[in-house]
This record gives structure tokens, sequence and C-alpha cells, in this order.
């Protein structure tokens, strides 16, 4: 017995595998930064978490040395009192955004 292409691609859908094999990471978002305009003068209002640390860099998706953080200047440390400030900060959204892997 074969299983047919239609059977098979219902099979993957149904078990969620597309979705499971998406490339995204967690980002916060400021809105308070957006809408009060500072983030047209340069202010960050993106945050990729990085698991140790956030990275406010626009580009992160295209930056040359990705995870090679620690000597940065858009890179936070979670555990510095600047980290844990931004994560407990109110107008901040939590999304996932889809990044390409290089």
């Amino acid at each position: 017995m074969s299983t047919s292409p239609t059977k098979l691609t219902q099979a993957y859908k149904d078990a969620r595998y597309f979705s499971r094999n998406v490339r995204a990471i967690e980002v916060l978002v400021d809105q308070n930064a957006i809408m009060s305009g500072a983030a047209t003068n340069g202010s960050p209002w993106r945050y990729y978490d990085l698991g140790h640390g956030w990275c406010s860099y626009e580009f992160f998706d295209q930056c040359p040395h990705r995870m090679a953080c620690a000597r940065c200047d858009f890179y936070v440390l979670k555990d510095s009192t600047r980290g844990q400030w931004l994560e407990t900060r109110e107008g901040l959204l939590k999304m996932l955004q889809e990044i390409p892997l290089s």
C-alpha cells in the first residue's frame, strides 16, 4: 500500500511539521518608543532575545558577527540592571520574528 502525496501533505499539516521548522526569534517591541517618536530619532525600539541577552541592532538578521555579542554596543546582558529593567517595562509586546538562516 502506498501513500498518496495528498495524504502525506495532509499528515504533515496535521502534525504541524512545517510550523515547528520555522526559524523564529522572540522579539520585544517597545510601543512607547514608537508612539513617542523616539524610534525615529534612533532610539532602540526592537530587542531580539538571544537567551543570554538582548540585541537592539536594527538589522540583527544581517549582523556579520551574529552571536558574538559580548562587546557590541547593541547588546544588553539579561542579568544586568538595564536588562532586567527592559524586561519589566510597560508597553512591550512579545512577538516572534522569522529570520533567514545563513
